[in-house]
């Protein structure tokens, strides 16, 4: 399974990447674009508070396909891994 983390560039972003590398392993980590291929993946989308700032096509629409959204400027990092955990295990 690949975790593949969208979202606007940002410390908070930054933050999940390195604690889900750290409970998951490096390698299972996609930062950006869906990868080719029939890989299965699960999509989480890093949200930031400037996300309801950005008008047209952008974050708003990636956070809409993604299977679990953590807002990363308030929610602790533990809480956000121990969710996507967590949709790991019940996929």
């Amino acid at each position: 399974m690949l975790l593949l983390v969208t979202g606007l560039p940002s410390p908070g972003k930054a933050r999940l990447v390195d604690a889900l590398a750290e409970r998951f392993g490096a390698t299972n980590i996609l930062v950006g674009a869906l990868p080719g291929g029939g890989a299965s993946v699960l999509h989480v989308h890093a949200e930031t508070d400037a996300d309801g700032l950005v008008e047209g096509h952008g974050p708003r629409d990636t956070a809409r396909t993604a299977r679990v959204v953590i807002p990363v400027d308030w929610e602790p990092v533990e809480k956000s891994v121990a969710r996507v955990a967590a949709t790991l295990a019940g996929a």
